[in-house]
């Protein structure tokens, strides 16, 4: 069953990145994922529901993991995500809530750096993307989808680490 949930969330947070990347190709002028995913022409109500459903399956995947802590930090990161949604990302909540969920992002791969080396390692990229994030702006988008692509090679990574110790 978990597995079932981990290849519906891939599948889910694929859709997003990889819709980004082909818009960005087409259209050099957008600076972010969220300016691709959160315009005004639809993609804002397709990317809620994409992320609503997300949400669900990777609440239900946690109540599965039974890790509180992991449960409730990715519940966080949901709502932020979700909240983000309705605003253009020029605006200050927009802004706020993605912030939010960045750092919730790092908290969670923060509680889980003690199962693996390989976790360490990924969080250090992950922190190193950040730095570039705030410090290269220019850039953000690049930024921003190798920061998703990591941490979703992080949560995969946890996902077979958990199963290998069950």
């Amino acid at each position: 069953m978990k597995s079932s949930y981990l290849t519906a969330i891939i599948l889910i947070i694929s859709l997003p990145i990889l819709y980004s990347i082909y818009v960005k190709s087409i259209e050099i002028n957008r600076p972010s994922i969220s300016s691709i995913v959160t315009n005004q022409n639809g993609n804002h109500i397709l990317f809620f529901c994409l992320m609503l459903v997300l949400s669900i399956i990777v609440i239900e995947y946690e109540k599965i993991r039974n890790d509180k802590l992991s449960y409730y930090s990715l519940y966080f990161i949901s709502m932020c995500v979700l909240l983000f949604c309705f605003f253009h990302p020029a605006y200050a909540c927009h802004k706020s809530y993605a912030a939010l969920a960045f750092f919730a992002i790092l908290c969670f791969m923060l509680i889980h750096l003690k199962k693996s080396n390989i976790l360490t390692y990924i969080f250090i990229l992950e922190l190193l993307t950040s730095v570039y994030l705030f410090y290269v702006f220019p850039k953000v988008f690049a930024g921003q989808i190798v920061f998703l692509s990591l941490f979703m090679t992080y949560f995969i990574y946890l996902h077979f680490i958990d199963n290998s110790n069950v």
